[in-house]
């Protein structure tokens, strides 16, 4: 039990890694603490799930994609295997997996997974989880990639006023949405590409028509 609570206490650490972006001292532990999650819990409990979820996320911050991708697809498998298809668990690594694939510039592999993994949570969740909601705008934010730019006003416009009414109007996922929102809509604005951290975003002046370029990105889940 003692072990199980240092190795706990590690894994909180690497989470404060990741938020200060020193990402290979998070990696570091959670490559650590992993394999005695594994082989003490299992690779079927939920800490140790989390865990691999929360390393692949760190790969992907620190622009290791290749390692990221192969990371998510095996938690896939793991996740569909454990819980099936129709779950929610199921639908965060697909969500996860469609982030890491766009900012691969992977446009239709993305899209296929925000579109999965929306119609799951629509089912299990309901329209009105934040779960929900945080996939709905990453899907229009793909679209707006494939410069798909009237569609993904609409979708990001029902995103905005889902948040605003589920998760409140200054909460920070809405607020980002909103500024999305906002940009999309003038005639030249600022892309923003945002990691979730708010001093992470990088802004990207680009003119109307243009196709955006992604530059950093994270996750609300």
């Amino acid at each position: 039990m003692v072990r199980l609570e240092v190795n706990r206490a590690l894994a909180h650490l690497s989470a404060c890694y990741v938020v200060a972006r020193d990402f290979e001292k998070a990696q570091a532990l959670y490559k650590e603490v992993i394999p005695y999650y594994l082989k003490t819990l299992g690779p079927a409990h939920g800490e140790t799930m989390d865990l691999i979820s929360r390393l692949t996320m760190a790969y992907l911050y620190n622009g290791q994609l290749s390692d990221a991708t192969e990371l998510s697809e095996q938690l896939l498998q793991l996740t569909k295997r454990i819980f099936g298809s129709e779950h929610p668990r199921t639908s965060r690594v697909m969500a996860r997996m469609g982030i890491i694939y766009l900012e691969r510039w992977q446009l239709k592999k993305a899209e296929a997974l925000f579109t999965a993994a929306l119609e799951i949570d629509k089912r299990t969740c309901g329209p009105e989880h934040p779960n929900t909601i945080s996939i709905m705008g990453w899907l229009a934010t793909t679209w707006k990639c494939q410069g798909r730019s009237k569609i993904a006003i609409a979708l990001k416009t029902e995103c905005v006023s889902l948040s605003a009414r589920v998760n409140g109007i200054d909460h920070s996922w809405t607020k980002v949405q909103y500024s999305h929102l906002e940009a999309w809509t003038n005639p030249k604005y600022v892309f923003r590409y945002c990691t979730g951290m708010d001093d992470a975003c990088t802004d990207i002046i680009v003119q109307e028509h243009s196709t955006p370029t992604c530059a950093t990105i994270s996750v609300m889940f």
